[in-house]
């Protein structure tokens, strides 16, 4: 699944960001309505899921104490967009790749399990 563009590395964009990727990803398993349309609700949760996945990788790749300053930055200074996106580009070495390759891995898992289902129906 191709990404057409870099987010800012905000909640709210990368909320929008995720929950756009999910839908493409709902769309391409053929599980959006008739009318092309996918539940809300269940993409917002997969988009959830997918940002978790994100975190835990942001998590992993800065060291103890670049994740201190990165908590402390979302936690308590609340940083624009292009902040955050500076720092988690200053300090996770190819982040934009490493963030792609969760969203990948994320995207073949929701396919496998679709198909799994299918077969077992």
């Amino acid at each position: 699944m191709a990404f057409t563009k870099d987010p800012q590395l905000d909640t709210t964009q990368v909320d929008e960001y995720t929950l756009t990727f999910v839908k493409e990803l709902l769309k391409k398993a053929d599980l959006a309505k008739e009318d092309g349309s996918v539940d809300e609700k269940y993409a917002s949760s997969l988009a959830e899921e997918l940002q978790k996945s994100i975190g835990l990788m942001v998590m992993d790749e800065l060291s103890g104490e670049d994740l201190e300053a990165y908590t402390k930055m979302i936690y308590e200074t609340k940083p624009a967009p292009e902040e955050l996106s500076k720092f988690l580009l200053e300090h996770i070495p190819d982040f934009p790749s490493k963030r792609d390759k969760v969203m990948e891995d994320f995207a073949v898992r929701i396919l496998e399990r679709t198909q799994q289902l299918r077969q077992s129906l």
